[in-house]
């Protein structure tokens, strides 16, 4: 059976399938922020989701949770075009909020930045026109990409977590 065969609504069926397969890969975008996704190995299969947002950790968090059982679930890096967004603010619009909500749509409950880069991109030119004459500006972007660790702890488990360090359901 090819594509061509199949009825009118089986083929824009067959084509929203395969748009949405397409939109699920490992690289995403959402928001002009570019995500990319590196699962450990060792997990095999995707996981449940158990928080609505992953919670940041420090290094001096990480006997607490390896103690409560946490597990290496892999990385995520972030890729946007704003200034100030590698630590600031919280929500899907800077890269900080939006590795929360990606860590816990991929299963996790921890997540921490490992790794952080800003480059000054060249924008396009821009001529703007004044009554003393005609100028060109070159606009320039800071591109940041920010790589994040993930932790996965069950939920039967979070109790034993301070307070800080507890998701939330």
């Amino acid at each position: 059976m090819n594509l061509f065969s199949l009825s009118s609504s089986s083929r824009c069926l067959a084509a929203a399938l395969l748009i949405f397969a397409t939109a699920c890969g490992p690289a995403t975008s959402f928001d002009h922020i570019a995500i990319h996704y590196q699962p450990s190995p060792n997990v095999t299969a995707p996981l449940t989701r158990v928080t609505s947002e992953a919670v940041s950790y420090s290094d001096s968090d990480l006997k607490t949770l390896d103690a409560a059982g946490a597990v290496y679930l892999g990385e995520i890096e972030l890729r946007g075009d704003r200034g100030g967004l590698v630590t600031g603010g919280a929500g899907p619009t800077n890269l900080t909020g939006r590795a929360s909500l990606e860590a816990a749509a991929r299963g996790a409950t921890h997540y921490t930045l490992v790794a952080g880069d800003m480059q000054r991109v060249s924008g396009p030119q821009t001529v703007v026109v004044t009554p003393q004459g005609a100028f060109v500006t070159n606009n320039q972007q800071q591109e940041i990409t920010a790589r994040y660790v993930m932790l996965r702890i069950e939920p039967d488990h979070w109790a034993a977590l301070p307070a800080p360090l507890r998701p939330q359901t």
